[in-house]
């Protein structure tokens, strides 16, 4: 950029008084204007906010001496606006998250999704970094937030969305030209500790359903998450019609979703319906619950709506509500003694489901996820799965046939002694007892 060809795009401000603005602005101008003696606040116009419209200014304080210092800094001011070096969008981080979360309920990303971010950002983003500007939000600060959340007792799930959340609203900003790089790349949020509980067992789903006693929706609902592994939101939102009786299948179209206003009925995360298969076990339960419906709906004097909801109290009038469902299995839990929540139970259908040697792409689709999802965060480590690899790994190289002893005498010799001699112990040392 030709610094001397800018001059006219300065205005000259010697006093102290606001810049007048020419009433139109070209991409590259500026003012600058003396505030203070030796303090002058550099402008710059940096084109229109895609958002709302309006001009974008970049504005700095600098402290020199005289006019001729002052528009050299301008010029230099100018050309790193031109180049991207300094925030050219909203002013605060407050006005980026506000503008981001405008953007997702524009691309028509889940209410749901868009209403949780929310909650994150105007509790807890917006009063601890909602004020700084956003070109000089560092690393430093995403840091220091992270470690002032985790001491006020925040879940470290709840810490590592403030930095998907913050992370996700500044890459959009590089994208808008808003900035020039993303520093949340740099911020190190808690990693998430490694289970210490072993995965749900099937004797443990059996001991749910028994618990259950004479409450034949729940009953339902377990079974059919744990057979199915579907989400909360999708086992509350299926309907009769989407049971295929001739060919022993279910179809999973939609789900509910739980917001301010109250449910309502929306499409699959993946946005994509899919169709499981059901086993005897399976169909065995929905007729025997459409039983149960018919009689309550006599009991009640009203007509099971069979063309309705699945899980439904008032037989297929009235879906039931994703929260109370997840109310209703921890309860359960509790009283069995059985940590387990609705998502508890999908994490169970994913176990099994590769335990049992099922290809990762079939149980992928069974569960609405994608291979690579499916395996980093639902696979919990099966022992038995380990041990049954080694077996087999051993047989495969002539070892599984063979007594333990012998085995060893195949691969080193002659048998190997468990102990040594008593003569061949190292004696013990006097200044470590």
């Amino acid at each position: 950029m030709d610094y001397d060809s800018d001059y006219n795009a300065v205005s000259k401000s010697r006093s102290a008084t606001r810049a007048r603005p020419s009433s139109r602005r070209r991409r590259g101008e500026g003012t600058y204007l003396q505030t203070a003696p030796g303090v002058w606040r550099l402008r710059a116009y940096a084109g229109t906010n895609p958002v709302t419209g309006k001009p974008k200014q970049a504005s700095r304080t600098v402290r020199v001496r005289t006019e001729s210092e002052a528009r050299r800094e301008l010029r230099k001011f100018l050309a790193e606006v031109e180049l991207g070096e300094v925030a050219k969008g909203p002013r605060r981080v407050a006005d980026l998250l506000d503008a981001w979360l405008d953007q997702l309920e524009a691309r028509g990303l889940a209410a749901s999704t868009v209403e949780t971010y929310r909650l994150r950002v105007d509790k807890h983003l917006k009063p601890a970094l909602g004020k700084i500007d956003l070109g000089k939000l560092s690393a430093y600060d995403l840091d220091r937030h992270y470690a002032a959340a985790m001491k006020q007792g925040l879940a470290i799930r709840t810490v590592r969305q403030h930095h998907a959340i913050i992370s996700a609203a500044l890459a959009q900003a590089v994208d808008w030209d808003w900035l020039p790089r993303n520093v949340a790349r740099k911020a190190r949020p808690p990693a998430l500790p490694q289970p210490d509980r072993d995965p749900t067992r099937p004797e443990d789903v059996k001991k749910l359903i028994v618990a259950c006693d004479e409450d034949v929706d729940l009953a339902t609902a377990i079974t059919l998450a744990a057979i199915t592994g579907a989400r909360r939101g999708e086992l509350c939102g299926l309907r009769w019609t989407d049971v295929d009786w001739d060919r022993g299948t279910l179809s999973i179209r939609r789900q509910r979703l739980p917001l301010k206003g109250g449910d309502v009925t929306a499409g699959l995360k993946t946005k994509r319906a899919r169709t499981v298969a059901l086993g005897p076990g399976g169909l065995a339960v929905l007729r025997h619950y459409r039983g149960a419906l018919t009689e309550r709906a006599g009991a009640l004097g009203i007509e099971p709506a069979f063309d309705g909801w699945l899980l439904s109290w008032d037989c297929g009038h009235t879906p039931t509500r994703p929260k109370t469902l997840g109310v209703r299995v921890k309860s359960l839990g509790k009283r069995a003694g059985i940590p387990v929540t609705p998502h508890v139970l999908r994490h169970f259908a994913a176990t099994q489901l590769i335990g049992a040697g099922v290809d990762v792409k079939t149980a992928a689709h069974r569960l609405g996820h994608n291979p690579e999802v499916l395996l980093r965060i639902y696979a919990a480590f099966l022992p038995q799965r380990d041990a049954e690899a080694a077996r087999g790994l051993e047989e495969r190289v002539g070892l599984g046939a063979l007594p333990p002893g012998e085995a060893g005498s195949l691969v080193l010799g002659e048998p190997v002694s468990e102990s040594l001699p008593a003569d061949e112990h190292p004696a013990p040392d006097p200044e470590h007892r």
